[in-house]
C-alpha cells in the first residue's frame, strides 16, 4: 500500500502528469451529483390573489382588467419566475382555454422578481379576448410560478369567475340625406267677367205670434262619479349582490415604518362579494380630539366560486399614502363593507382597527446626540489608555 509520501511524489513528478488529470477527472465526476442537488434557501409560501373588472375597450371588443397580489408568507426572499393568465371557457369536465398571456415571461433565477420576506408584489394586466358564440361565463386564471429549496419551479393559482357585461349600444353614424324639394306649381288665373243677376223682391208674411209659456224641465242634478286613480308603485328591481361568509384577518401598516402603504388580508370562509369596497380611515389625535388625515375607498370584486380559508387571505393594498406632521400617533381602521362604494348607511361585512406609533423627529437627535457623545467618550478613553 503506498504512503502518503510516495502518492507526493507520484502527483509531483513530471511523468506523471496523466495519471493526476486522471484522478482529477474522476472526482468531478464522482462530485457531479454533490453539486447538481444543491439546495436554494428560498420561500415558495406564497399567498396569491387577484381582482378582475369585465368590461369593453373603446372600439367595443371584449376586456379584462384586473391586478395581481402576491404575498411572501415566508421567512426567507421569494423569487418569482413567471406569471401566466388564462381566460377558459367551461366545456365539462374540463375548461379550455381560449387566450393564454404572459404576463411576466419566464425568466431565470438572476431576472427572477425577488419578494423580500413578509413583503408583497401587485402587477396590474389588461387583455382583449373574443368570446364565444352563446358562451357568457368564464374563468379567469393566473399561475405564478416560484423558485422552491429544490431548484425548480412550484405553481400556485388564482382562480376568478366572471360573466360577459351587457354589449354596449351600437354607435352608427348619423344618416344625413338632402332635402327632397318639389317646385310650386303655378296655375294661370281665369279672367271671366262676373255674372250679375237682378235681385228678386218677395212681399213679406207676417203670421201672428203664438204666446205659450216655455215648458222648462227642472235640471236632473245627480252626484259626479269620481274614482280615485290607480296609482301602481313602480316595480324597481335591486341589484343582486352575492354575499358570502369572511372577516378581516389582518392589517399591515407599512406607514408606521416610514412607508406609503397600507395593506389588507381579507379571509372568505364561503361563497363570494362580487360587489364589495374596502374603506381606510386614517385619524390622528391633537390636544382636543381626534380628526380624519386620510381616507380612502376601494371598489372590490372578491373571489367566485370554491372559495374557503385553504385559498384565502386575499391581500388588497392602499398605496400612496403621504401622512404629513409630527403626529407620534395614528389609528388606522378598515371597514369591508357591502356595495362597491363606501356608503355610510352600507352592510359593514368585517372591520379591523390598529394603532401607529412613530417616534418623532425630536427623538432621532436626542439618540443621535446621545450616541455621538459616547462614541466621542470612548475614543478619548482609548487615546488615554494607548498612551499609558
Amino acid at each position: 500500500m503506498m504512503s502518503t509520501l510516495d502518492i507526493l511524489e507520484v502527483i509531483t513528478s513530471r511523468k506523471n502528469y496523466i495519471i493526476l488529470s486522471l484522478m482529477i477527472f474522476i472526482s468531478l465526476i464522482t462530485m457531479a451529483p454533490v453539486v447538481s442537488d444543491e439546495e436554494y434557501d428560498v420561500s415558495d409560501t406564497l399567498a396569491v390573489s387577484h381582482s378582475l373588472l369585465s368590461t369593453y375597450d373603446d372600439e367595443g371588443n371584449n376586456l379584462v382588467r384586473g391586478i395581481i397580489y402576491i404575498k411572501n408568507l415566508g421567512t426567507s426572499p421569494a423569487y418569482v419566475l413567471g406569471i401566466t393568465q388564462y381566460i377558459q371557457s367551461d366545456h365539462s369536465p374540463q375548461w379550455i382555454s381560449i387566450v393564454e398571456d404572459e404576463i411576466v415571461p419566464l425568466s431565470s433565477v438572476e431576472d427572477a422578481i425577488v419578494i423580500p420576506a413578509d413583503g408583497y408584489y401587485k402587477i396590474g394586466y389588461s387583455t382583449v379576448f373574443s368570446p364565444e358564440e352563446n358562451v357568457d361565463y368564464y374563468r379567469n386564471r393566473i399561475e405564478v410560478l416560484v423558485l422552491n429549496s429544490e431548484g425548480t419551479s412550484t405553481s400556485y393559482l388564482s382562480d376568478y369567475y366572471f360573466s360577459l357585461p351587457e354589449a354596449p349600444p351600437p354607435t352608427q353614424p348619423p344618416t344625413t340625406e338632402p332635402p327632397t324639394t318639389v317646385p310650386p306649381t303655378t296655375v294661370p288665373p281665369t279672367t271671366e267677367p262676373p255674372t250679375t243677376a237682378p235681385p228678386t223682391t218677395e212681399p213679406p208674411t207676417t203670421a201672428p205670434p203664438t204666446t205659450e209659456p216655455p215648458t222648462t224641465a227642472p235640471p236632473t242634478t245627480e252626484p259626479p262619479t269620481t274614482e280615485p286613480p290607480t296609482t301602481e308603485p313602480p316595480t324597481t328591481s335591486a341589484p343582486e349582490i352575492d354575499i358570502g361568509q369572511g372577516y378581516i384577518s389582518n392589517i399591515e401598516a407599512d406607514i408606521c415604518q416610514g412607508g406609503t402603504a397600507v395593506c389588507v388580508e381579507l379571509t372568505v370562509t364561503s361563497g363570494s362579494f362580487t360587489q364589495s369596497s374596502l374603506q381606510l380611515v386614517i385619524t390622528s389625535q391633537d390636544e382636543e380630539s381626534w380628526k380624519r388625515v386620510y381616507e380612502e375607498c376601494l371598489a372590490l370584486n372578491v373571489g367566485g366560486e370554491g372559495m374557503t380559508v385553504d385559498n384565502t387571505p386575499l391581500l388588497f393594498c392602499f398605496e400612496d399614502i403621504l401622512l404629513s406632521g409630527d403626529v407620534e400617533t395614528y389609528n388606522i381602521c378598515v371597514t369591508w363593507k357591502q356595495g362597491l362604494t363606501c356608503e355610510r348607511n352600507a352592510p359593514v361585512i368585517s372591520r379591523q382597527c390598529t394603532d401607529c406609533h412613530s417616534i418623532p423627529t425630536l427623538d432621532y437627535m436626542t439618540y443621535a446626540v446621545i450616541i455621538s457623545t459616547l462614541l466621542i467618550i470612548g475614543a478619548y478613553f482609548l487615546r488615554k489608555v494607548a498612551k499609558e
